[in-house]
């Protein structure tokens, strides 16, 4: 599944950049990409939320967190936040580090 990640990611790039050399851009296939992407976020935020909680668990802080997503600990924080104290969909128990 990842390779099928990364395909669909890649695929979407690529269409990104055809589109933004193309003059002029239909409305309706701006939308339609947008709304493309919406989907593959739809699909990746409860893996990524999953993921942090998870590391959490483990005992990973907020500053780590952070710095492998590229936000500030705080952002991270911010976001993530309600994931402390839950484990992801479906583990039972989590071991520690």
């Amino acid at each position: 599944m990842p390779g099928k990640i990364e395909e669909v990611i890649e695929a979407k790039a690529a269409a990104m950049r055809e589109l933004v050399h193309a003059k002029p851009i239909p409305p309706d296939l701006m939308e339609r990409l947008l709304a493309e992407m919406n989907s593959l976020r739809e699909f990746l935020d409860p893996l990524i939320h999953d993921h942090v909680a998870l590391l959490r668990s483990w005992g990973s802080s907020w500053e780590d967190i952070g710095r492998v997503l590229g936000v500030s600990r705080q952002s991270a924080w911010e976001k993530f936040r309600y994931v402390d104290g839950r484990l992801p969909r479906g583990v039972v128990d989590a071991p520690r580090k």
